[in-house]
């Protein structure tokens, strides 16, 4: 990974050749050029689109054309009402993953026979879901457009959603997933939507979270596809070669046994959150992180405010679009403190959001807030100077037109000025909309996001920042691994279980005692340190596959109560993690490289130590509940068919980990930690061996939902032998 001033450095080398490719340009004059060099731009003109024909089917399918002979190709879009607002609140993701299933697998053609087609034509075919409405897309050569329509129609009546195809998507969604959340960047941005919407569906990760992929099935996805694909409420936008006497033909009959059917309205739009006279920042503690991400959004209203004019010209102006805007300049150009910095409106049907999204180092991050909150103070307060504005609505005209110079980019921009604005004319009326737009509106729309008392996310280390951002408004710190995105406030306040009666609670006690005793007693509590050698596996996340990484060796060290070291020897080379202990920040040597790892890794080491888990249990004043030996009349297994019984611990936060021993044996051959964000972390042990009198495992697995995140064999291990404490210290 380069470094900020690495990537700082090559792009000024890239700007230097750049100049110097102008510099030559401006040099060897051009006969139309004027003496003094390259000839002034030109006024902007507004965008000249030929006549859309707006035609509908029997069925109610709208067809809107724009008829294009330039080239011989046709793009095809179907909207539907079946983006992720429409997604239940237990299954998150269902839109997405219907709009991926859609091409594999229908009543005519298998996923193969699709893809080979589409290949065979080369033509595309996808799917995918926004916030509002799913959309099919299908793009080739006009000569195929019967295969076109064909396909596109096929895809739309009789997906199939096949099992295993939703399984291997699922896989790679969860692992990708797992990866993204894991970054500080990803949960910024999806702790943001979510405090500025609140509970309303815009605030939803649209992805889904692990634990919700984890409850889509099959049927879920038929019933979504047969609730909200309809061709009454659905619209087919068609732009390349094709005439409105071909386009309703070729709908028609591709479509034509497609039946209409009433859709339910959309939930209502978010309601505002009561006035505040202050920020409210929710910190997510990150211990160790050396950056803070910073996001600061507000509600607004949706894509077809009188005012979405007026607010893309006055992000243009504060922090969208090259390195002029004021953000930018202001915590860049001049103090140096971040690489980037901007600011944007996203305008969904029903409402939007306003974000500022920058980063910074610990020590700057209270003076980069100050600075972004000054920043969008002012141009709510002073009008933007005439020469300034004049520049960004140039920047601004600029930018649409290369947005509209292909076929592609028009229906990018067609799609939602139809869908929830005012029509074609969104795009042909844009430049003259910008033109108009004065300070004074810029004004009153950005003193309209009350820019004194904003939603502020912070991921990074409270430690190092608290006392920083206090000053700004009212914080909230939840640690990184208990956020709840499905939650608005992002803390969960759901009761993970109720009360434990007198009962469980006497059972719990009394297996964590058989427990203890089985795995060395006073032994077992009383360990110092652990140190285990072997090999396996470790499964690479974030990947579309599974892809397992051979570990040639692995080393476990683990020292009472909280330092850990593992060294893996792979045939990518050595990488190492360290936990210090002592509230110091975990590190992760990759190939030479330093870098703060995921904050979950350090809780996975933990669980190589059940004594450190059950003795705090013992001595602590946790919870600890026995769990029924059956759910379904069969009792819980563990992975080789041993049967087990458990208990649970829930700790003074609410966490709750469950402990399964062997029935015959009392040895704990699973512990199940319940993660916030998704499926739990289940690890397998197995093969116990003596060691000082405490029972050691030689067979270790990690998995969390379909996809086993490591797999070690020990073949050596001792018990409290000494250890070099520099082991767990972070290379310099």
């Amino acid at each position: 990974m380069r470094s900020s001033n690495s990537c700082a450095a090559i792009v000024r080398a890239l700007a230097a050749l750049v100049a110097m490719a102008l510099c030559d340009s401006a040099g060897a004059q051009r006969p139309d050029a004027p003496a003094g060099g390259l000839p002034p731009l030109g006024e902007p003109r507004p965008l000249a689109l030929p006549a859309i024909v707006v035609q509908t089917l029997p069925d109610g399918l709208k067809l809107v054309l724009l008829e294009d002979h330039k080239q011989p190709a046709l793009w095809l879009r179907l909207a539907l009402p079946a983006g992720s607002i429409r997604d239940p609140v237990r299954q998150v993701g269902l839109a997405e993953m219907t709009a991926a299933l859609l091409n594999k697998g229908t009543a005519e053609r298998t996923a193969t026979q699709i893809a080979d087609l589409v290949d065979g034509i080369g033509a595309s075919l996808d799917a995918s879901a926004g916030d509002d409405f799913l959309t099919i897309s299908a793009q080739g050569l006009s000569g195929y457009s019967d295969t076109l329509f064909s396909l596109l129609a096929d895809v739309t009546l009789r997906p199939t959603f096949p099992m295993e195809e939703l399984e291997r998507t699922r896989t790679r969604v969860l692992n990708e997933l797992n990866f993204s959340l894991a970054q500080p960047e990803t949960m910024a941005s999806a702790a943001i939507d979510r405090v500025v919407f609140g509970a309303h569906p815009y605030g939803n990760l649209a992805t889904g979270t692990p634990k919700t992929l984890a409850a889509i099935s099959v049927q879920d996805l038929r019933a979504f596809h047969d609730t909200y694909f309809a061709p009454n409420a659905a619209t087919l936008f068609l732009v390349g070669d094709i005439t409105p006497a071909q386009a309703l033909q070729k709908a028609t009959i591709a479509f034509r046994s497609w039946d209409r059917k009433d859709i339910q309205p959309a939930p209502a739009p978010p309601a505002p959150s009561a006035p505040r006279a202050r920020p409210r920042i929710t910190l997510i503690d990150r211990p160790g992180a050396a950056q803070t991400q910073i996001r600061i959004g507000a509600l607004v209203p949706g894509y077809s405010d009188p005012n979405r004019i007026v607010g893309t010209v006055a992000t243009i102006v504060l922090g969208a679009g090259n390195f002029e805007g004021r953000l930018i300049q202001e915590i860049r150009e001049k103090r140096g403190l971040a690489y980037g910095a901007s600011s944007v409106f996203r305008r969904h049907q029903q409402a939007g959001e306003f974000e500022i999204s920058t980063f910074t180092k610990n020590v700057s991050t209270g003076e980069v807030i100050k600075i972004a909150l000054d920043e969008a103070r002012k141009i709510a307060t002073v009008d933007v100077p005439a020469d300034e504005l004049s520049d960004r609505k140039t920047y601004l005209d600029g930018e649409f037109a290369i947005s509209v110079a292909t076929p592609d980019g028009v229906l990018a921009r067609l799609v939602p000025a139809v869908l929830y604005g005012g029509g074609p004319g969104d795009l042909t009326t844009f430049s003259d909309k910008v033109a108009a737009v004065t300070p004074g509106q810029i004004r009153d729309v950005m003193s309209a996001l009350n820019p004194g008392a904003p939603e502020i996310v912070l991921v990074g280390d409270a430690k190092a920042i608290l006392d920083q951002v206090k000053p700004l408004g009212d914080v909230t710190v939840i640690p990184f691994d208990r956020v709840d995105l499905l939650a608005p406030t992002l803390q969960s306040t759901a009761v993970s279980s109720a009360p434990a009666s007198e009962e469980e609670i006497a059972v719990g006690k009394t297996r964590l005692a058989a427990v203890i005793r089985a795995m060395g007693g006073e032994a077992f509590l009383n360990l110092k340190t652990l140190h285990l050698k072997g090999k396996g596996t470790v499964t690479a996340p974030g990947g579309q596959f599974n892809a397992k990484i051979n570990v040639d060796a692995f080393d476990l060290m683990v020292v009472t109560p909280d330092r850990a070291r593992l060294d893996l020897t792979t045939g990518f080379g050595l990488v190492t993690l360290g936990v210090p202990g002592n509230g110091k920040a975990p590190w992760l040597n990759t190939l030479g490289q330093v870098q703060d790892p995921p904050a979950e890794v350090a809780n996975v080491i933990d669980l190589f130590n059940p004594a450190q888990l059950l003795g705090k249990a013992l001595r602590q004043a946790n919870t600890v509940r026995g769990l029924a030996d059956t759910a379904d009349g069969t009792l819980f297994t563990s992975v080789d068919g041993a049967a087990l019984r458990g208990f649970g611990i829930t700790d003074d936060r609410g966490a709750t980990t469950d402990v399964y021993s062997d029935k015959a044996t009392n040895l704990v051959r699973l512990i199940q930690v319940h993660t916030p964000r998704g499926a739990p972390i289940v690890v397998s042990l197995g093969d116990y061996h003596e060691s000082g009198g405490v029972q050691v495992p030689r067979q270790l697995r990690a998995d969390q939902g379909k996809v086993t995140l490591f797999e070690f064999t020990v073949n050596s291990f001792d018990v409290n032998q000494p250890v070099d404490d520099k082991l767990f210290a972070r290379p310099q």
